[in-house]
C-alpha cells in the first residue's frame, strides 16, 4: 500500500506534495519520492528542491508541517492551495519557481 505526504503551513494555506513515503528496508532509510523508477530521486530533482526552498523562504516564521494521506483531510480545507507536479490541482511546479532566484 501507497502511503503519501505533504509539506503544509496551515497559516498561508499552502502545500506541497512531496510524493509516496518510501522506507528502505535495507538501510532503514526514509525518503520521499515522485514518479517511477525511472524519475530522478526528489532530492536530484532540481524543480522540486527549488519549490522546496521557495515555500521555505515564504514561509519563515510559520509552523510548517509534513502530514501524511492520513492527516491531509483533517488538516486541510477547499481553501489550501497544492503545489505539484499537477497544475490541474493547484499550482505547478514550473509556475511556483518561475522567477525565484533563490
Amino acid at each position: 500500500m501507497s502511503r503519501y505526504a505533504w509539506l503544509v503551513c496551515e497559516e498561508s494555506k499552502q502545500m506541497i506534495w512531496l510524493g509516496k513515503m518510501i522506507s528502505d528496508a535495507e538501510s532503514g532509510e526514509n525518503y520521499f519520492k515522485i514518479g517511477d523508477s525511472t524519475e530522478l530521486p526528489n532530492s536530484e530533482n532540481t524543480v522540486l528542491t527549488k519549490a522546496v526552498m521557495k515555500f521555505l523562504a515564504e514561509n519563515v516564521g510559520k509552523n510548517l508541517r509534513v502530514i501524511t494521506e492520513e492527516e491531509f483531510e483533517s488538516v486541510t480545507d477547499e481553501d489550501f492551495v497544492e503545489i505539484g507536479e499537477d497544475e490541474a490541482l493547484g499550482i505547478g511546479f514550473n509556475t511556483y519557481i518561475h522567477g525565484f532566484r533563490g
